[in-house]
């Protein structure tokens, strides 16, 4: 099942590739915003990266199209109840504690190993029956320290 997943992720970003929705992206990989007196960055990591658990439907998200063409996430979720981030260069894996969902936007509350992550998506293209490009705001917050970010994502199954 997660082959069938991983391919069709791979079909959906070769179309986003062809089709000219890709955003220019500088360099480097990592995003590092200043929070008070710590820092939080958010690194990219691969489909090695996710466990077997999240396979099936499932959405990714990155800071620009071109990383998601390559199979390079900030988040990855299983669209039910388990996610993956990798914040300050560790793995984080999250569970989902509350999800809505519209016809065209959803707002999704994780946490896990002390963080609450607030996600909100908004879909902006359908490119099949089950798959949808996407906007997404995602707000990471750790003892009380909150910062925000842009992301560009796809779901389907």
């Amino acid at each position: 099942m997660k082959i069938l997943s991983v391919l069709m992720l791979c079909l959906l970003f070769a179309y986003c590739n062809n089709a000219g929705d890709q955003k220019k992206v500088a360099d480097s990989t990592t995003l590092a915003a200043t929070m008070d007196s710590s820092q939080l960055t958010l690194t990219y990591f691969g489909l090695q990266d996710i466990p077997d658990s999240l396979s099936g439907c499932a959405e990714g998200y990155a800071f620009d199209t071109l990383m998601l063409a390559q199979n390079r996430f900030i988040l990855f979720t299983d669209l039910s109840r388990n996610a993956i981030i990798k914040i300050n260069d560790q793995l984080i894996f999250l569970q989902m504690d509350h999800r809505e969902v519209n016809d065209k936007e959803a707002s999704a509350t994780l946490s896990g190993q002390g963080y609450i992550i607030k996600l909100k998506t908004k879909k902006i293209k359908q490119l099949d029956d089950e798959f949808f490009l996407e906007d997404a705001v995602i707000e990471v917050e750790k003892n009380g320290v909150k910062k925000v970010f842009t992301l560009h994502g796809n779901s389907g199954c």
